[in-house]
């Protein structure tokens, strides 16, 4: 298996949002920083998907 590297970021966001990646993280058993990782990872996955059927 590949090693993944990581780099550390800074993200500044409402309350309320703050409080939904907390929501999910709980129901998930998992942290709010695994939780933000998950959905950019998803997000990004989309758009690529999304720009392949476009070609």
């Amino acid at each position: 298996m590949m090693k993944t590297t990581t780099v550390q970021i800074q993200l500044r966001t409402s309350e309320e949002n703050r409080a939904w990646l907390k929501q999910i993280a709980d129901k998930e058993e998992r942290s709010v920083n695994w939780t933000i990782n998950k959905l950019v990872s998803e997000a990004r996955q989309a758009a690529q998907a999304q720009r392949n059927a476009h070609q």
